[in-house]
């Protein structure tokens, strides 16, 4: 092969790459489990935490994709973040704010979805390491981030994965199609928290169990009510979908997240299909 043919070679299999890349983006963009596409759909009916948005260019897409993590880099992505909480939040945000990607959370590492400070270098490694995350568990890859509202930041119910509050919290399954609620379920579910937890986590779990649970069950028929008066004007969703609420310590419930049912927890339980 002639030094000429390695270099088309080479431009042909960077042209690929960048194709592939472009592919994965527009995927990743438009998968109907990002917060900013299902968001819009439940907010009108639901209390949910203020969020903005900020969508990572499909430059910024394939370097966190890559292995190539320069401090400066990191700040200048960073910044790019930062920018985008001020224009939503105001210049002076009340801290700490809760970071997740568009469809993945990282709540096993808890400190990384808290932003304490908007030092750029701070904010772009924890934006990072969200998305690195994702990747190494298998999640969708990450098109954008979403910042929120943090609820309860300085309430003293016992924390897990290093920093995350054990609120109630509620996984309902609703079917969009036929407007019917199909189950409430424990976020926290007790048996499986308990096998896969580990150290201070899994004590920290243990010795709150049986309030969660009771907690759980003394609001299900409110959660219940709400999720079946709400859901049904929900427009614009099609087929199973899980939707998690949250109640905080004044008891007010508020929608926290969703995704397509199949993908959920719990979901094998409904015994469909």
């Amino acid at each position: 092969m002639t030094d000429i043919e390695k270099v088309m070679q080479k431009i042909l299999l960077q042209d690929s790459h960048k194709k592939n890349f472009e592919q994965m983006y527009d995927e990743s963009l438009y998968d109907p489990n990002n917060m900013p596409i299902w968001l819009p759909h439940f907010a009108p009916y639901f209390a949910t935490p203020k969020t903005i948005f900020y969508r990572v260019s499909l430059e910024q897409f394939v370097w966190l994709m890559s292995d190539d993590y320069k401090p400066n880099d990191v700040a200048s992505f960073g910044t790019d973040i930062v920018k985008a909480i001020k224009d939503g939040f105001g210049e002076d945000p009340k801290l700490p704010l809760f970071l997740k990607g568009y469809t993945f959370s990282n709540k096993f590492t808890f400190s990384d979805c808290i932003i304490r400070s908007l030092d750029p270098l701070n904010v772009g490694r924890q934006a990072l390491n969200i998305a690195y995350s994702a990747m190494c568990v298998g999640a969708n890859y990450q098109a954008g981030f979403a910042i929120r509202e943090f609820i309860d930041p300085n309430c003293k119910l016992p924390k897990i994965y290093g920093g995350m509050p054990l609120h109630t919290e509620f996984r309902t399954f609703y079917n969009f199609d036929t407007k019917k609620l199909l189950a409430v379920y424990p976020y926290w579910d007790k048996e499986t928290m308990l096998a896969n937890l580990r150290g201070f986590d899994r004590d920290t779990f243990a010795d709150y169990a049986n309030i969660l649970d009771g907690k759980f069950t003394g609001s299900i028929v409110e959660v219940t009510k709400l999720a079946e008066h709400q859901l049904r004007l929900v427009d614009g969703l099609q087929g199973i979908w899980s939707v998690d609420f949250m109640k905080d310590v004044s008891s007010k419930v508020w929608l926290i997240d969703a995704a397509a049912g199949c993908q959920s927890y719990y979901y094998e339980r409904l015994g469909i299909g």
